[in-house]
């Protein structure tokens, strides 16, 4: 089980818990496609070893990548989806990947939407959503800049008839 907290960097200039409150929650995780890999592999899938900043989105269900790092990394794109958002419904990219987060051993597999992160000087390149969070305790201090994850054993996960 892993539990880290996570916070900004001391900066002169922009205190810890407004760099949270402006830029949000934030990982770094590998992102790439392992053909082969399963998460029953007692080791991360092999991705390249650039590190990404994901935001941590308690609003979004499922994760997201720029469309544009998706294509530079070579994802296989295999599905399209209408989804919402505050420009109303639009047709995404889907694209097969894995997420590694390496602060917490953890790797995420599956479908990722295709998104324009990159434009309009966003700095974070991937979106983790609430399924990953169903995995994990959040806690969120944001008058101390900072946020805890903690993982929830498997032993106390509840089935879907709970």
């Amino acid at each position: 089980m892993h539990k880290r907290t996570f916070s900004f960097p001391e900066n002169d200039n922009i205190p810890k818990y407004q760099q949270l409150a402006i830029v949000g929650p934030t990982l770094y995780v590998r992102i790439g496609f392992e053909e082969g890999y399963h998460l029953r592999l007692a080791r991360p899938p092999v991705l390249p070893e650039k590190l990404y900043p994901a935001l941590l989105d308690t609003g979004a269900t499922l994760g997201a990548i720029d469309a544009g790092l998706a294509r530079s990394l070579g994802l296989t794109q295999i599905d399209e989806q209408d989804a919402v958002g505050i420009h109303g419904i639009s047709t995404f990219p889907v694209y097969m990947a894995q997420m590694y987060i390496p602060a917490l051993d953890f790797t995420i597999f599956g479908s990722f939407k295709g998104v324009e992160l990159a434009v309009g000087n966003n700095p974070h390149l991937a979106i983790i959503g609430t399924n990953f969070l169903m995995r994990f305790r959040l806690t969120y201090e944001g008058h101390r800049g900072q946020f805890t994850l903690e993982q929830i054993p498997a032993t106390e996960l509840l089935s879907d008839s709970e």
